[in-house]
């Protein structure tokens, strides 16, 4: 393969390159919308290059630490999620497919693994994303005139998660669109308004932060742009069907 084009491609993703090893390469990113569109777009590289891969995606504490060293523990849940993929496949689990709700992305369940570790059994998604005529979308890397609308949306809202002034007007003013055309877009793709797409990441970064269980939930509700921790809590249960507190005890 092209390293210096993959090496663009996950740069431009702000991914990292952590290790290479039985043909299994392992990457990490600052979340897993930014690790879905990248294998999303690794996938397309690979197929106009007649070459097979197959992809799985996990998040998990501590799997990598500060100095890129993979642990055991998370080396052995890799192999089961690449063993477990089909060719050309991008497999994810459960916890991923939660994060990834309401990013445009569409999944189909897959089958179950066990996680040699924990003993658990892992349920397995696997990523479709397809529009209109039912052909896949080609997601491209960067942040550019020529990078498909969905993901300049989203890496604007992400940019801006913390603002809790930022809304349509300002994501229009990003995107150079008005903001008629982006309703239309929006609600082709991802069948939301821009304001619940706006709600729906920030909430799905808030998830990603709880589930760290590194700040108190007031402080991930100014963190993640929403005006106070009621509302937060109130939006939340709208999104989840549980409360933020609900959410970790149920988690634990």
């Amino acid at each position: 393969d092209n390293k210096e084009s993959l090496t663009e491609i996950l740069q431009s993703f702000r991914g990292s390159f952590i290790q290479n090893k039985e043909n299994v390469r392992v990457y990490t990113f600052e979340g897993p919308s930014k690790a879905a569109h990248f294998s999303l777009a690794i996938l397309d590289y690979f197929n106009d290059h007649d070459r097979m891969v197959s992809i799985g995606i996990h998040i998990k504490e501590g799997a990598v630490d500060e100095d890129h060293y993979v642990s055991p523990e998370t080396n052995n849940l890799l192999t089961a999620l690449i063993n477990a993929a089909q060719v050309n496949q991008i497999l994810i689990t459960q916890t991923v497919k939660y994060l990834l709700t309401g990013t445009g992305l569409n999944f189909a369940p897959f089958k179950s693994i066990i996680d040699i570790t924990s003993k658990e059994h892992l349920n397995l998604y696997y990523i479709i994303h397809e529009i209109g005529d039912n052909r896949p979308i080609t997601i491209q890397p960067g942040f550019t005139n020529s990078t498909p609308f969905l993901e300049n949306v989203l890496q604007s809202i992400e940019q801006n998660i913390g603002e809790e002034s930022f809304g349509v007007e300002m994501l229009c003013k990003e995107i150079g669109i008005s903001e008629r055309q982006l309703q239309r877009k929006l609600k082709a793709l991802t069948s939301k308004s821009p304001n619940q797409l706006i709600s729906s990441v920030r909430l799905h970064r808030a998830k990603e932060l709880l589930l760290e269980n590194q700040l108190q939930i007031a402080e991930i509700a100014y963190q993640t742009g929403f005006t106070s921790p009621s509302y937060f809590s109130k939006s939340f249960k709208k999104e989840f069907g549980q409360t933020p507190t609900e959410f970790l005890q149920n988690a634990e």
